[in-house]
């Protein structure tokens, strides 16, 4: 039997050195064009990602992020970026096209922009004129662990 460290060592093994960041926004403009621009924002090295804003989202998206880093980490991915993989995981489906329609961002009102870069985030908003209204708490809660026996 093979023995694997703790999660919270292979989280460290796992999640880059930015983390992740949330801001709950409100925006003047076009939430697609909006939309348009966090793709385009997007890249190899960072991403934008804007979600619809309701009860217990903040709570996911530390989780779903991990999520996603390990299925890149083991090449399990089932949609072509780390952020839309995230999606998926915030979501809670497997369906691309489900969780578009149940939290990508609709309304320009009150949304989180999410990025695994805060200076991203912050140009992002400053560029392109967004209200930030607070930062979102993230947090993972560890239990009590043992060792993963494969």
């Amino acid at each position: 039997m093979k023995h694997r460290g703790s999660p919270i060592e292979e989280e460290s093994q796992i999640m880059p050195k930015g983390g992740v960041v949330a801001y709950r926004c409100s925006f003047g403009g076009s939430m697609d064009t909006l939309v348009d621009r966090a793709r385009l924002a997007s890249g190899d090295r960072s991403f934008i990602l804007l979600l619809r804003y309701k009860e217990g989202v903040c709570d996911r998206l530390l989780p779903s992020y991990l999520n996603a880093w390990i299925r890149k980490k083991e090449s399990t991915m089932r949609s072509s970026s780390l952020h839309m993989e995230m999606l998926l995981f915030v979501a809670g489906t497997l369906n691309i096209k489900r969780a578009i329609e149940e939290s990508a961002a609709r309304h320009s009102n009150d949304f989180l922009l999410v990025s695994d870069d805060a200076g991203s985030a912050t140009k992002f908003i400053k560029k392109n004129g967004i209200a930030r209204a607070e930062q979102c708490q993230l947090a993972l809660t560890f239990g009590t662990f043992r060792p993963v026996l494969d």
